[in-house]
């Protein structure tokens, strides 16, 4: 769903003693001819489900439906954030912008509240660049080739605006920023350069239409070359009544040469829509360039650096052995993406992944599981459950019998040295661990004070018991965290109480990475005095993957509920039936607040030993075995996550479209427990097992397999069915070829029901949609 642009951006404001300070804002656009509210609720719930709110709201909308843009964000408010916390509800009245734009791109406010034209500058370029940067405009190859441009230089980044041009919300955005360009009395044509930024030119007429109206305008013309040499060279083009739209420059010399070449060209009519360059060729070209793409420390932080280009004689690209391919226009012929095999070794291992897993493991396989899967707190979407859930309720539980023994004196040392003795208030989030950290933290500093004057407990909800006069210091606690977003709803709501100092005080701490936790902790302790104005604390930090939308367990049960659909269709085999019902029951289930996640039984099991998937001796990663299904699938977690944040280009797990870092099917082979090897199969996505890209790798799985189903009596076979799971949710793929063999092979070598059953939903779904 994309009826609406929303983005957000970090900027730096003054504040009253004229200081810089780091803000956010939040831009939403309206591109329609219409607002739908239940769309816009909708799409507003999402982003906020990723991103953290902002400390500003600007939304933007056309002059045409202002009556709609003042119901829907003034008049109704409420109801149409009704998705956001109750904190920034309240926080709307004076942080919310509403402006609607006219014919000429002029921003009209609808709130009586109006922005610094700086600001609004500001607004326009990070929203197009939001766009380039997140649609993939910005292309870099990685080594197996780079590109040549028209001029003649060879570089191994290109920008392509045709990549980004996918959504029409955002297409109009760009065309709403080209508005005070195109006048209807003097423009006659608009030319483009290329023909994938037609879309384009046809959003900016739309919306000159709709802001003029039908009755007093008429359409032009658009057309396009296949290259900067032919709009350049062109003798077609009228070009003194002309708007001219350039995809992209790295110099703005194009401009130069269209005026060379055409005397009657006005630079006034020429548009270069995203430029990355030096500053000097920006500033002569400043009223020319619609998005400035040039990264700048001060003006342009989340910006892209500006690179190097050489000639064909000095090349480094192609010293390095790196073959060229030509440009033209905005078009390119891209040979196939280079494979990069990924081996698992002790090195990927995370630093102290084994002392945290000791810490928190599993006391018995199937008791006080700390590590689970699939569960949220306080979730009331049924589609919402972490991947990895952490249960800190179980640890906080047992303080006092001290089986978490460094935990528990690592926290009562933090409460001794962080929790200040002029402590007013202590504000616990909304779930029952933060709460009984809040009463631990009470409990270990209440000798400190007389009991009139002990800090009072609040929970988050409960703000309004707070007295704005109070002198001192307000303890926010928090069990765990992910992604922070209860701490930045509470950050809003008690910076404006001028006499308290903010300590957020946090057990663990488990963003994805290191930069999430970063952006995380600049944000909450930033204030009047800079960005150590508050104190951030967490007892431990461990990084972990903290998807909740579309998790494993989740998509199993999905898959499950059409398996279901497919069994109806073909045997109604009752066996089948109870099988995946109960299957379906028990992940479902172990989601519920009884159950908090699951820790056992989340892989399929041995169906010919009818066993579960057991770790055996000599875990390579950890020193130790005696852990539950949960603890293994952690540990796997964590290496594969470390993988895919890591910056070692050749050691890592981030996909391009040059490069497919993947896991090789070799893994499989060093790791032969089947706990293991699920455990690879089910935290891996579909891009890191993709082995229907390369032959080779796809002949090395086929033949890891096929060892497999040949013992699948022995330890050898026992995690098979994750394999036949994974293939036939296309979570690992193959070539046809390779796919259908082992196909052939499971039916010749085991009679077993489930097994054949799966084998008939791959060979009826998946084989027949296999092109290669």
């Amino acid at each position: 769903m994309n009826s609406f642009y929303i983005y957000r951006f970090e900027h730096k404001k003054n504040n009253e003693n004229g200081e810089n300070y780091d803000s956010s804002t939040t831009v939403i656009f309206c591109p329609g001819e219409s607002i739908n509210n239940t769309n816009l609720q909708t799409e507003i719930r999402l982003f906020y489900e990723k991103y953290h709110h902002t400390d500003e709201i600007i939304v933007i909308g056309g002059n045409n439906i202002k009556d709609e843009l003042i119901e829907n964000f003034i008049t109704n408010q409420s109801d149409t954030f009704k998705y956001l916390h109750k904190v920034d509800k309240d926080y709307l009245a004076s942080h919310l912008f509403v402006f609607a734009f006219n014919a000429n791109g002029s921003l009209i406010p609808l709130n009586s509240k109006t922005i610094s034209d700086n600001l609004e500058k500001k607004i326009l370029n990070e929203g197009s660049q939001n766009i380039f940067i997140n649609r993939g405009g910005f292309v870099e190859s990685k080594g197996a080739h780079h590109f040549v441009f028209p001029s003649g230089k060879h570089c191994n980044k290109f920008l392509r605006t045709g990549n980004i041009l996918l959504h029409s919300s955002e297409i109009y955005f760009i065309g709403f920023t080209l508005l005070k360009f195109y006048n209807v009395e003097k423009h006659n044509q608009i030319y483009c350069d290329t023909s994938s930024i037609n879309t384009i030119a046809f959003s900016l007429i739309d919306l000159k239409r709709r802001l003029i109206g039908s009755e007093n305008f008429k359409s032009i013309p658009i057309e396009s070359f296949s290259s900067y040499t032919g709009l350049q060279s062109s003798k077609k083009i009228n070009y003194p009544k002309a708007l001219i739209l350039i995809s992209a420059s790295t110099s703005g010399n194009i401009l130069k040469k269209i005026k060379k070449n055409n005397r009657l060209a006005k630079k006034e009519n020429m548009i270069i829509l995203f430029y990355l360059g030096d500053e000097e060729a920006y500033i002569e070209n400043e009223n020319n360039i619609l998005c400035n793409l040039t990264k700048n420390d001060v003006y342009n932080p989340t910006g892209i650096d500006y690179y190097d280009t050489y000639d064909s004689s000095d090349c480094i690209h192609c010293d390095s052995g790196s073959y060229p391919v030509n440009v033209m226009g905005d078009v390119f012929l891209l040979e196939k993406p280079k494979i990069n095999p990924i081996t698992l070794t002790v090195r990927d291992v995370p630093k102290d992944l084994s002392k945290f897993v000791y810490e928190f493991k599993s006391v018995e396989l199937s008791k006080n599981n700390i590590f689970k899967v699939s569960y949220k707190e306080n979730e009331r979407e049924i589609n919402k459950k972490y991947e990895i859930y952490f249960d800190f309720l179980e640890v906080i539980k047992d303080i006092k019998n001290k089986k978490y023994k460094a935990f528990s004196s690592k926290l009562d040392n933090y409460i001794n040295q962080y929790i200040p003795s002029n402590t007013k208030y202590l504000i616990y989030l909304n779930d029952e661990g933060s709460k009984i950290l809040a009463e631990r933290i009470l409990y270990k500093i209440k000798h400190n004070y007389n009991v009139k004057f002990l800090p009072e407990m609040i929970s988050q909800d409960e703000l309004d018991k707070i007295n704005p006069k109070d002198i001192g210091s307000v303890v926010v606690v928090a069990s765990c965290i992910s992604n922070g977003k209860n701490l930045l709803y509470l950050s809003r709501s008690l910076r404006p109480i001028d006499g308290l100092r903010i300590i957020y005080f946090i057990g663990l701490t488990r963003t994805i990475n290191e930069q999430h936790l970063n952006f995380l902790k600049s944000n909450l302790k930033q204030g009047r005095y800079g960005i150590e104005t508050y104190t951030f604390i967490n007892v431990y930090n461990f990084y972990m993957i903290n998807q909740s939308i579309d998790t494993t367990w989740l998509r199993e049960i999905e898959f499950l509920r059409n398996l279901k659909i497919f069994n109806e269709e073909k045997n109604n085999d009752k066996k089948i039936f109870n099988f995946l019902n109960s299957r379906i029951n028990y992940l479902e289930n172990g989601m519920n607040d009884q159950s908090r996640g699951m820790s056992n039984q989340i892989f399929y099991p041995n169906f010919i030993k009818e066993e579960e998937l057991k770790l055996r001796k000599n875990f390579a990663f950890l020193s130790f075995n005696d852990l539950s299904q949960s603890d293994v699938y952690f540990t796997i977690s964590s290496i594969i996550n470390h993988l895919r944040n890591s910056n070692d280009l050749n050691r890592c797990l981030k996909q391009t479209e040059y490069v497919r870092n993947m896991i090789e099917p070799g893994n499989f082979n060093r790791f032969n427990d089947g706990i293991i090897q699920a455990s690879i199969l089910r935290i891996a996505n579909k891009d890191e097992l993709a082995y229907s890209l390369d032959y080779d790798l796809s002949k090395k799985m086929l033949d890891i397999l096929s060892t497999m189903i040949k013992n699948y009596k022995t330890d050898q076979g026992e995690g098979l069915f994750e394999f036949i799971y994974a293939l036939a949710t296309q979570n690992l793929t193959l070539y046809k070829i390779h796919l259908i063999e082992i196909c052939k092979m499971i039916k010749e070598n085991i009679n077993n029901n489930i097994y054949l059953f799966f084998i008939l939903y791959i060979e009826s779904k998946v084989i027949p949609n296999i092109i290669n």
